[in-house]
């Protein structure tokens, strides 16, 4: 199977900050927001393997962990790890998502 590769450009907040973004738009009201996309991108590639080993790597951070299974990933207390586990716990525990 070959990998998954996304990428998309990094957004700039010049008045308003993120307030137009799911669920603080819902408590802010009619917020107004100044964003701009310029030619830099944030990638993330998911490669899949044979085994139930996860990898977890960012460059930016110099963070590369590996972990026997996704479980036990989702249990390590590492707070560099706290931005994966929402996005990884949805392949375990669906959530239902009300836009």
């Amino acid at each position: 199977m070959s990998p998954i590769i996304v990428q998309s450009p990094t957004r700039v907040d010049l008045a308003g900050g993120t307030l137009d973004l799911w669920p603080l738009y819902n408590f802010i009201g009619h917020a107004i927001t100044v964003n701009v996309a310029i030619d830099v991108y944030t990638k993330a590639i998911l490669t899949p393997r044979t085994d139930k080993i996860v990898v977890i790597e960012s460059k930016d951070l110099g963070l590369r962990r590996e972990f026997s299974d996704l479980g036990t990933l989702l249990i390590d207390p590492d707070p560099h790890l706290q931005l994966f586990k929402p996005v990884l716990d949805i392949g375990i525990h669906p959530k239902v998502f009300h836009w």
